[in-house]
């Protein structure tokens, strides 16, 4: 769909793999109005001028989507219920996600690079309850007086086994989260790298617990150590990472955006990527007898290999 726009009212709809792209103004993707249950797959939508989705009353799932290159909102939602799986929300100029007084559930999904130069929040929460649930945040950004998160007026986001490394908070505002009269939960996460360290100016409506938090933060089975990941790109845990193990078990996925069981060891792992393997740098050993061998006659060969 090129320049166009999808309205969807009073109806059920269902749309998959269709690429949405144009220069035209105030030109957005799709727009719910109290949809009864909508369903978007597998689309993509890139360099939009307006929001690239938003909806009012609306009821549904978006699976396996990309948004890239948005001038507005990639996703703007009012008094609406949806989930969010498997989704990419990269180098956009407004917020990822605004929300008011919606329930929203995201998992699986990568914030990459967004906000660059904007005053916008990466995720923006106004009253509704929204839970990010083995998410990555990465080299997100706002300016003058937002924040990568901010929550207000009572809305209450939840992160469990989130990754949020090396996004950057510059001019007025003093942290990477913002939280007015209302809560902010961490479970089983990991912020690291982040400019400023600090989450919050105030730890009021912030509850952290089984966390990975640079200069620390308050609260059970928190942490302040080198997560281990396997490179500066790749958040995975590599092998030896004080992050295996040390969460807490939870109700709800019970396994990875890999697809890796949780837990893979003894408990849960702290982040968006259980550790199942020798991730990082590992060495491989090869122990075999010496064999003495005649042309083109057939032998066997035995050999035993381990790492460390």
């Amino acid at each position: 769909a090129y320049g166009g726009t999808i309205n969807s009212v009073f109806a059920n709809f269902h749309l998959a793999d269709v690429a949405f792209e144009t220069t035209q103004e105030f030109c957005h993707g799709i727009r719910f109005n109290n949809a009864d249950y909508f369903t978007v797959n597998d689309c993509t939508f890139n360099n939009l001028p307006d929001r690239a989705m938003d909806g009012i009353w609306a009821t549904g799932e978006i699976n396996s989507c990309t948004f890239t290159g948005l001038n507005s909102f990639a996703l703007d939602f009012l008094y609406s219920d949806f989930s969010v799986s498997n989704c990419v929300f990269r180098n956009n100029e407004l917020s990822s996600a605004d929300l008011v007084s919606s329930e929203a559930h995201f998992s699986c999904c990568l914030f990459e690079d967004n906000g660059l130069n904007s005053d916008s929040s990466t995720i923006y929460a106004k009253n509704g309850n929204t839970l990010l649930e083995s998410c990555v945040f990465d080299g997100n950004s706002s300016h003058n007086i937002a924040s990568v998160v901010s929550v207000e007026d009572g809305a209450i986001v939840d992160f469990v086994n989130c990754t949020l490394v090396g996004n950057t908070v510059r001019n007025q505002a003093n942290s990477v989260f913002y939280n007015k009269k209302s809560g902010i939960n961490m479970l089983n996460c990991i912020f690291w790298n982040n400019i400023p360290t600090v989450m919050n100016e105030s730890q009021d409506g912030f509850t952290v617990q089984y966390s990975n938090i640079e200069n620390g933060w308050p609260g059970e089975g928190n942490i302040d150590q080198d997560p281990m990941f396997v490179s500066s790109d790749d958040f995975h845990l590599a092998t030896g990472s004080p992050c295996i193990d040390t969460a807490c078990e939870r109700d709800g996925a019970q396994q990875d955006c890999d697809g890796v069981n949780r837990p893979s060891g003894g408990t849960w792992d702290m982040g968006a990527y259980e550790y199942d393997g020798f991730y990082g740098p590992s060495r491989l050993y090869l122990r075999m007898p010496v064999y003495e061998v005649t042309e083109g006659d057939p032998f066997s060969l035995e050999a035993v290999f381990w790492n460390d």
